[in-house]
């Protein structure tokens, strides 16, 4: 039982980061800076997500070469999405 509530949540988490980066990349189509942050916070508003979500992964994603900063605060998709 446990196996299987951890399997769900590997998924949910890969699902949250799937909708994240589909939001950055659809975002940085109206920004030549990339997607504003900003932007990020109604979407995290209205996935119910908290502020410290947000911060954590936007690290591990840059980490992961997954996306990046053309400007400071502004995030562009490095991986097809």
């Amino acid at each position: 039982m446990a196996s299987r509530n951890i399997a769900w949540e590997i998924r949910l988490k890969k699902e949250r980061i799937r909708r994240l980066l589909s939001f950055i990349a659809a975002e940085r189509r109206h920004y030549y800076e990339g997607c504003p942050r900003l932007l990020l916070y109604g979407f995290i508003k209205k996935e119910g997500l908290s502020t410290a979500w947000l911060h954590t992964t936007l690290a591990e994603l840059q980490r992961q070469q997954k996306i990046y900063e053309p400007l400071k605060g502004h995030y562009d998709v490095l991986v097809p999405v």
